[in-house]
């Protein structure tokens, strides 16, 4: 999987998942948080702007659904709901990134070594496939590994899809 090292394309383009604090908190700082249910509702009645003008929408909650659903519900959540707000978002807002802000900690979001799936594990250790229920699974030849550098070392921060 390829890397990207201090870019900011997730921040404009495509959507990615971010649980690095370091790249959350200028979003955080700026204000542009907005709740998952938030997001939801705009799939019954897109608005004709992002939010405060900006071209990052940053959406907590879905941490959340992974940690509270069994894998295979919150799968279907993901399938249902998920995929289809980061598809209009896409469609609506060409310029914009959409960033799911996660509340967890790096070392439960695993990356397969040799299929490069992307894992959310849960509390009890289930693994739901970010990768395929997410982007469908036809982004991860397109995923990106997002880093940034802490003195001499990569410190992986989310995973970006690029536009599809």
């Amino acid at each position: 999987m390829d890397e990207f090292v201090d870019s900011k394309m997730w921040l404009t383009r495509g959507s990615s998942v971010i649980f690095d604090k370091v790249l959350l908190g200028p979003l955080l700082s700026a204000g542009a948080l907005l709740s998952l249910r938030e997001a939801l509702s705009w799939l019954s009645a897109w608005p004709a702007e992002p939010p405060a003008g900006s071209r990052t929408v940053l959406v907590g909650g879905l941490d959340t659904v992974l940690e509270v659903l069994s894998p295979d519900d919150a799968a279907d959540v993901v399938r249902r709901c998920i995929r289809p707000l980061i598809s209009e978002f896409q469609n609506n807002w060409t310029e914009c990134g959409l960033v799911f802000g996660l509340n967890t900690p790096a070392q439960r979001i695993e990356e397969h070594p040799v299929t490069e799936m992307v894992y959310f594990v849960n509390r009890d250790g289930e693994r739901i496939c970010l990768s395929t229920e997410l982007w469908n699974g036809s982004a991860v030849t397109d995923m990106r590994r997002l880093v940034r550098a802490d003195g001499n070392t990569r410190v992986r921060g989310g995973y970006y899809a690029p536009r599809s």
